[in-house]
């Protein structure tokens, strides 16, 4: 089995719903993630590779998207949010970084390089929250 990893760093901000710390749940604060993902193939492609880098173009956009975004839950008591920023990603979740991963890994799976494909799996999707910490999101 082959694997490779593709990685990028976000800056996005988000205030989570709940959390066992109450100053995440008090405010807004931001994080540098670095968004790790990994595919896997069991035999490479006519060139070496399980996928040309340069392929993951579709991909890089996807991550990108969450570049200086701010994450909100979508719940009426946040419905007032009155912030001018047009980047605002409002998502059915409390936006940890557990279900940060599990987004991007669904947002991924359904891209170009990976839909479709009978040769690449898409191991893991990992979201590094901090330098020391991190959650990632596989399907079993």
């Amino acid at each position: 089995m082959y694997t490779i990893r593709k990685q990028w760093h976000v800056e996005m901000a988000h205030r989570l719903t709940e959390a066992h710390t109450k100053a995440c749940s008090d405010c807004i604060h931001g994080h540098t993630y670095t968004i790790e993902l990994f595919l896997e193939a069991e035999d490479l492609d006519s060139t070496g590779m399980v996928i040309d880098f340069g392929a993951l173009g579709e991909i890089k956009a996807l991550v990108m998207r969450f570049d200086h975004a701010l994450m909100l839950e979508s719940r009426p008591e946040n419905q007032h949010e009155m912030i001018s920023n047009k980047n605002i990603m409002w998502v059915d979740f409390n936006p940890t970084a557990e279900n940060m991963a599990r987004e991007l890994y669904e947002r991924i799976a359904m891209s170009s390089p990976i839909k479709g494909q009978q040769r690449i799996r898409l191991a893991k999707v990992r979201v590094h929250e901090t330098a020391s910490g991190f959650a990632e999101f596989q399907k079993s």
